[in-house]
């Protein structure tokens, strides 16, 4: 049997759990469940993927085509897709009886000061990792880590050492944090570029909602899932598109002189439903596709329950004009953390061009289910 015929297995023998009222951020906290029915739901995330067929829920889109037994493309999706960008936007699937649950944030900006929101950002930080704790006590937590989103993820006091994951151009700049911080960690794994040796599932994963040429990693990501069966996937998503002015560049509009005594609120709200178009779109989709991949639980730090709370009464406008992801390290770890000067970037990945598109999906679909 080929490994993607037992991927395949593995995904159809997955039991469906069966709940009269279904709380949506249950579906990414249990990592044995990839289907649930439910009569009613409430409480979607503003940025991990939640997929409906009918009255069922699935944090991944491939395993309700499988249940329904049948690829229903969808025309107008398909006629969307555009090779040349990141990331498809939209509650629309390849499959045409499929959807996104809408989940973008109600938003209150009742968080009005710059010390207000790094002092709830962090405490939100580490609450979410204990809790995660709580319900995986003996699982292995493995931090994919590069920039400062990721880097504070190292300082919150986990209970047992993780597992750092890095790649040039960052991984000296990781090591060095580490030892700069006297972090204390299991182990320091280095990453290196190669070409993908699970494209078709890669391709079945992403359904054609991301590019693929901006998807990296799934070696690794697989090699340590074998690894370390029983393990939590850790990433620093979207921290720097509102912890830092990069949240302006989420906005169009601009501010008049209205704005300043209506509090802002015009301009917010634009940068809360962009938030959702864009970056629970791309980031979150990816989450998705690795989680479904690995069968391991992809987690970002700055996506937990208690984060979420946060992000729906942040007020941007008055608390970031700079960027204060330094400061919530010192308040992590009550004193002053070292950080490095620059954070460069990877390089750019080369794949084929038809990875990503609606008809390979369906063609490498079609055979793997043909049995």
């Amino acid at each position: 049997m080929s490994y993607i015929d037992k991927w395949i297995d593995e995904i159809k023998l997955k039991q469906i759990k069966e709940i009269e009222i279904l709380d949506l951020t249950k579906v990414w906290e249990d990592e044995k469940t990839l289907i649930w029915k439910a009569k009613k739901v409430f409480n979607p995330s503003p940025f991990y993927p939640i997929y409906q067929y009918m009255d069922y829920y699935s944090p991944h889109i491939l395993p309700l085509i499988l249940l329904k037994k049948i690829l229903n493309m969808d025309n107008l999706f398909c006629e969307e897709f555009d090779n040349k960008k990141k990331y498809y936007s939209g509650l629309r699937t390849i499959d045409k009886d499929i959807k996104r649950v809408y989940g973008a944030l109600k938003n209150t900006q009742t968080i009005q000061s710059r010390e207000q929101l790094v002092s709830k950002v962090s405490l939100a930080m580490i609450k979410d990792v204990a809790s995660t704790e709580d319900l995986y006590p003996d699982h292995q937590n493995i931090v994919f880590c590069g920039g400062k989103d990721s880097l504070n993820i190292l300082l919150i006091p986990w209970r047992k050492p993780i597992i750092v994951v890095s790649a040039s151009p960052n991984f000296q700049l990781v090591k060095q944090f580490i030892i700069n911080n006297q972090i204390n960690v299991s182990e320091i794994i280095e990453l290196h570029h190669e070409p993908s040796k699970y494209t078709e599932i890669e391709v079945l994963s992403n359904a054609s909602l991301n590019n693929l040429n901006h998807c990296r990693w799934i070696n690794q990501f697989m090699s340590l899932s074998v690894k370390y069966p029983h393990c939590i996937f850790w990433k620093g998503q979207l921290g720097d598109t509102f912890l830092t002015n990069n949240w302006k560049r989420y906005r169009t509009l601009k501010a008049t002189p209205l704005d300043f005594f209506k509090g802002y609120s015009r301009l917010h709200q634009e940068f809360i439903e962009n938030l959702w178009n864009r970056g629970a779109m791309w980031q979150g989709a990816h989450m998705s596709n690795l989680r479904l991949a690995t069968d391991k639980l992809v987690l970002s730090i700055y996506h937990g329950k208690e984060m979420v709370k946060v992000l729906k009464e942040m007020d941007l406008t008055r608390c970031i004009d700079t960027d204060i992801r330094a400061l919530i390290g010192d308040k992590i770890t009550n004193k002053k953390v070292v950080y490095p000067k620059n954070n460069p970037s990877p390089p750019k990945l080369s794949r084929e061009k038809s990875l990503s598109s609606p008809s390979y999906f369906k063609e490498i679909y079609s055979r793997v289910t043909k049995s």
